[in-house]
């Protein structure tokens, strides 16, 4: 009924305004209002593949991430287009992980900073050394592959739920060397992904100069 379906996805989250006296209301700061928030994923062909509650005080990338993989559909999600709100390094981390890439909108992208991929190359890209920042710290995921590989299986499976993980990470040990390293592994992802559309912009712009 629905032709061919892709392989990519959107997702996002939509306030809907609620009673008061619902079980399920919150106040959402950046609605300014009493509410539920639904998170979508949604295939390129308008279809819905996945629907969740969230809270309104949670991180959207866990929710992102159990779009892409607790769907209950035969789609092969590899790539997960979302707003700026669920950029982060993290998200490019755990994505990467999973195995599908974390494709954000980025507002701001001349703020953004880049890692370098080595240590002693700093004129290797000369149009990027205002972004640079430094080296990626390979060693620690390295170190840390076993334990993300772990918890990245767990999260595919279901036997712990991607929020828990996030959560018990991000509010109580943050300097956990695993989540390090998956952060390390997301600003790696990050880079490429910036790079990426920087090089895409500086060839358009080219082309454009060229046809004028």
């Amino acid at each position: 009924m629905w032709g061919e379906g892709s392989t990519a996805v959107a997702s996002d989250s939509t306030h809907f305004r609620s009673w008061d006296q619902k079980i399920f209301t919150e106040w959402h700061s950046r609605y300014s209002g009493r509410g539920v928030l639904i998170y979508w994923s949604v295939e390129k062909g308008s279809v819905v593949i996945h629907s969740q509650r969230i809270n309104c005080s949670a991180s959207e990338v866990h929710a992102m991430v159990d779009g892409a993989v607790r769907h209950a559909t035969q789609m092969k999600v590899e790539s997960n287009y979302v707003d700026s709100h669920d950029l982060s390094e993290i998200g490019f981390g755990v994505t990467k992980l999973l195995g599908f890439d974390l494709l954000p909108r980025i507002k701001r992208i001349n703020k953004c900073k880049l890692y370098r991929p080595a240590a002693g190359e700093a004129d290797l890209w000369p149009g990027l050394q205002p972004t640079m920042t430094r080296p990626i710290r390979w060693e620690l995921i390295a170190q840390q592959y076993d334990q993300m590989v772990k918890y990245a299986t767990a999260i595919r499976t279901g036997t712990a739920s991607t929020e828990v993980i996030l959560r018990r990470f991000m509010k109580a040990n943050a300097a956990h060397p695993t989540y390090q390293a998956m952060i390390e592994l997301g600003r790696a992802q990050k880079r490429s992904f910036c790079a990426g559309i920087c090089a895409a912009g500086s060839r358009s712009a080219r082309l454009k100069k060229d046809s004028t």
